[in-house]
């Protein structure tokens, strides 16, 4: 024979659903266990029971913000004070004229402004984005059109450049020139 009836059954699991496990616990007298076992099996969620839980993974989750908050607030306070250091050494290193120690200090310098900016919550990167401009379609269609003429011709802009050149010092040296008549005796 059961240790308890059916009604003590229903009223426990009743009771478990409206106000949790200590409360029918202490309520009915029947052990924890036994009520955890009967509400499992019939499907039941102690309404009283979520919602502690919730609202207890809520506090939690704020007290955890919150510390995670400070902590980062603090550390961040720490990496600007030990790129202030760092500056500092970059100053020594550089009137001693030690180059490897001058770039060590260089690179965790850099390493702690970026921790410091991270642990703040401001940006430790920024990424551009650009539309092509008008100059720049124009800069590229002039470059392929400069490429077809090379390989067209097999000269370079330069080599018509030059040869442009040659022909105006020939024509001012024709204007130039005397004749052997203008030669002086």
């Amino acid at each position: 024979m059961a240790k308890w009836t059916d009604q003590q059954k229903m009223a426990a699991l009743a009771m478990y659903a409206k106000h949790g496990t200590a409360a029918t616990v202490e309520a009915t007298g029947i052990p924890r266990r036994t009520i955890l076992r009967w509400a499992s099996d019939a499907g039941i969620v102690a309404q009283a029971s979520s919602e502690k839980t919730s609202e207890a993974r809520a506090v939690s989750s704020q007290q955890a913000t919150e510390a995670w908050g400070d902590y980062r607030e603090k550390e961040a306070l720490l990496a600007g004070a030990a790129a202030s250091k760092m500056r500092r050494g970059i100053a020594e290193a550089s009137d001693a004229s030690n180059h490897l120690l001058l770039r060590a200090r260089s690179i965790a310098y850099g390493i702690m402004i970026d921790k410091a900016e991270l642990l703040s919550g401001r940006a430790t990167s920024r990424i551009e984005h650009w539309a092509e401009s008008e100059l720049d379609t124009e800069i590229r269609e002039l470059m392929t059109e400069m490429q077809n003429r090379t390989r067209e011709s097999g000269k370079t802009p330069l080599d018509d450049m030059a040869d442009e050149i040659d022909a105006e010092i020939d024509a001012e040296i024709d204007e130039d020139s005397l004749s052997v008549d203008e030669l002086p005796e």
